[in-house]
């Protein structure tokens, strides 16, 4: 939801291990800015391959902990980037044996990016004697590819419209983080686009874009204004009166 997003499970790429939480893990809160951290407790049950089950239980901390930029592959800078830390252990009790799992991941956030920029984690199984660990990277290559394309224009907040329904004047207003260029489409009731075209932003703050020029000639009728920022996007309706 707004508030928060939880992990009620999990299941391996081959769906022969599963874990399903009924205390869930809390992955993320919202808003989440620099300093901040939280922790909590998680219990759940565990499937092993070969209908092998047992009980878990364990603990979390979550906390943002670097601010700061962030290149990567390419040389592609991003800047304005949250790292995110998450440290879990969990402990599995199986029949006759006990199972600790230790997972520390980082994960790179910014505004324009609904997903991270980069992830980084490091899993450690202990049972009995025996340690093994392993490790996993992935970086956002679709937010690579657009800040090759393009200098876009990252906006926070409220979008609207207005007058609406509209005759010949509609206004966007919009609070802009960064300069930059903003897409626009218009699409009818049908699902056609109808018109595509953009806006350069000279100024960060509250901005206002005159879109009459765009409207111009179409027919009464209800339509979708999708505003296009990176990979993020933000779809209002308005419709056109006689």
């Amino acid at each position: 939801n707004e508030d928060q997003t939880d992990q009620y499970g999990y299941v391996s790429a081959d769906g022969k291990t599963k874990i399903t939480y009924s205390t869930p893990f809390v992955k993320m809160k919202y808003p989440f800015k620099y300093g901040d951290t939280y922790s909590g407790l998680l219990t759940g049950n565990y499937e092993y391959p070969g209908n092998v089950k047992g009980n878990l239980s364990g603990s979390y901390t979550v906390e943002a902990d670097a601010f700061g930029s962030l290149i990567l592959p390419g040389n592609v800078r991003f800047d304005n980037v949250l790292r995110i830390k998450t440290s879990k252990t969990e402990e599995i009790v199986l029949s006759n044996s006990v199972q600790v799992m230790e997972v520390s991941s980082y994960r790179w956030y910014n505004a324009a990016h609904r997903y991270p920029l980069l992830s980084l984690t490091e899993y450690t199984s202990k049972l009995g004697n025996s340690v093994n660990t392993n490790y996993q990277a992935a970086y956002n290559s679709n937010a690579i590819n657009i800040s090759n394309q393009s200098n876009y224009a990252v906006f926070l907040g409220d979008i609207s419209l207005y007058p609406n329904p509209a005759r010949t004047s509609l206004y966007l207003k919009a609070e802009v983080a960064t300069k930059g260029t903003l897409n626009f489409e218009i699409w009818d009731a049908s699902g056609k686009l109808i018109r595509s075209f953009n806006r350069q932003v000279t100024e960060t703050g509250i901005s206002e874009f005159n879109l009459g020029p765009e409207i111009s000639g179409l027919k009464p009728s209800t339509y979708l204004l999708i505003i296009i920022s990176g990979d993020t996007d933000k779809t209002l309706n308005f419709t056109l009166i006689n």
